[in-house]
């Protein structure tokens, strides 16, 4: 999309439809900060807008960061905007508190607010994309950042022309053709003096790693990384279909909520796909992997290859990669904790705990041979029980007498028998009296409070998963 400064108004036009960024009739936000980069942009797209018939706005956020100098970037883009007869979009941010709050850094923390705002505009509105202002010089910045931040495949492809709702039309530009391109249209820009600011770190490269490296090593050298950019994202897509098509042949289940990979087929690829089959599981979780810490990457492909159940490792802030007995499982188990109620069955006939509920009626005892015993549904002498029950979790090493077994047995060796899985063991409930259990609810109830000749009195409940 190399351009001399005559023609970037045809060269850009021909990138919106060669790289599919935008059609004919779309509705698309110019994300404006007041910069040269960006207000080239907005000029681009308006020199645009007839011939491929678009419906133009102008974003802005403004975020606090420079005093007076925000509040007259945001001014001065409003007025654009109100010159150009085009719809305005702004907003004022604290990103000292978000960042504080969040634990961020200052870049950090405004990107996010930004991106925010972006998207709640965009599902308010009939806008389709946002297109933002990053330049071919943005994109080398990128790849020096990441490349020094220890980054892969994913990082060193840089800044995509489109992502989602995003498009970055102006990405096969230099710096030096946009800056020609304002001076030949005398375009008024505003200029961010926190972009000299060499104490963050992007602007110590922009303002002294690049021109270094440009002088010493490579004249050629923001080309030569946009080149290495396309190189490195053909290698993510490539990985990214392998790991898709690899994690479809493994998948054993799956929900909402987490992935079940059968772990020794898993083993047979290479420790790349490997963890690319656990980005891939991550996104269909919706969990950005760019987040990831990749030594913990390291360690959980270690984990994994151990092959012990019960072992576990986070992923990310919500995500757990775990090994139990049905496979390798990637899911979010930040459940609430299972909680200690006591119900009264002479009140009320139901109540309704964590993810279930429970109903129950007490009835004269009839024919015994009338009662079907099933998992969901249990039938118990009730003047054994009494009129009241606990129901929580499984306990630390807890026992029970389960029916015709003709012995206690431990829950956990239960558990273990039936194959139930680790991760679901603590959401499993139990209803109990004093401290013998009378029902490890949907599986089996206790031998001491079944149905026999002597009873007076049944007690039938049953239990309900809750979606």
């Amino acid at each position: 999309m190399k351009a001399k400064k005559n023609n970037i108004e045809q060269a850009f036009v021909e990138g919106l439809s060669e790289k599919k960024l935008i059609q004919t009739g779309d509705f698309c936000l110019i994300a404006v900060s007041g910069g040269v980069d960006s207000v080239v942009m907005l000029n681009l797209f308006l020199a645009a807008r007839e011939s491929l018939q678009l419906k133009l706005g102008v974003i802005h956020v403004n975020h606090n960061l420079r005093g007076a100098e925000s509040d007259a970037d945001q001014v001065f883009v409003e007025d654009l905007a109100k010159a150009n007869e085009i719809t305005f979009f702004s907003k004022s941010v604290d990103v000292p508190v978000f960042a504080k709050e969040r634990k961020l850094s200052i870049e950090e923390a405004a990107r996010s607010m930004r991106y925010s705002f972006f998207e709640q505009t965009l599902a308010a509105s009939e806008y389709q994309y946002v297109a933002t202002g990053h330049t071919k010089n943005d994109q080398a910045e990128t790849l020096f950042d990441r490349f020094m931040s220890g980054a892969g495949a994913k990082g060193l492809a840089g800044v995509p022309l489109k992502r989602g709702c995003y498009i970055r039309p102006l990405i096969g530009f230099t710096r030096t053709e946009i800056q020609s391109y304002a001076a030949v249209k005398k375009l008024s820009c505003r200029e961010d003096s926190s972009n000299q600011d060499i104490r963050f770190r992007r602007n110590r490269i922009r303002h002294e790693l690049l021109p270094y490296v440009l002088q010493n090593f490579n004249a050629d050298i923001i080309e030569t990384l946009s080149r290495s950019a396309e190189i490195f994202r053909e290698t993510e897509e490539f990985l990214k279909y392998v790991a898709a098509e690899a994690c479809n042949s493994l998948i054993s289940g799956s929900n909402p909520n987490e992935i079940i990979l059968d772990i020794e087929g898993f083993l047979g690829y290479y420790p790349l796909i490997r963890k690319y089959i656990l980005f891939h599981c991550c996104s269909q979780l919706s969990q950005d992997f760019q987040t990831f810490n990749l030594r913990r990457l390291d360690r959980a492909l270690k984990m994994i290859s151990d092959r012990k159940p019960g072992k576990r490792i986070y992923l990310s802030s919500n995500l757990v990669l775990m090994i139990d007995h049905d496979g390798l499982v990637v899911g979010n188990f930040n459940t609430k904790s299972m909680p200690r109620v006591e119900i009264s069955l002479t009140g009320s006939n139901h109540v309704r705990y964590h993810s279930y509920l429970f109903t129950w009626n007490v009835v004269e005892r009839v024919d015994v041979s009338i009662f079907n015993q099933g998992e969901d549904t249990a039938f118990f002498d009730f003047d054994s029980i009494g009129g009241k029950v606990v129901i929580s979790a499984v306990q630390s090493a807890e026992s029970f007498f389960p029916i015709n077994f003709g012995k206690s047995k431990k829950i956990s060796d239960y558990f273990a028998d039936r194959k139930v899985p680790l991760r679901k063991r603590q959401l499993i409930p139990v209803i109990r009296i004093d401290d013998k259990v009378v029902w490890v609810c949907g599986y089996r109830m206790d031998d001491r409070f079944k149905v026999t000749k002597k009873t007076k009195k049944i007690l039938q409940m049953n239990i309900k998963q809750l979606k």
